[in-house]
């Protein structure tokens, strides 16, 4: 679905995994899916 809507980004779901997993080692200094 997220790929029908952006079609610059090729891979959505490697990106969102890819963030989840930054966030979860507190890479970011904000955090969209984990609290």
């Amino acid at each position: 679905d997220i790929k029908k809507r952006v079609k610059l980004m090729p891979n959505p779901e490697k990106a969102v995994i890819k963030r989840i997993l930054s966030e979860l080692k507190g890479e970011d200094k904000y955090k969209l899916f984990t609290g």
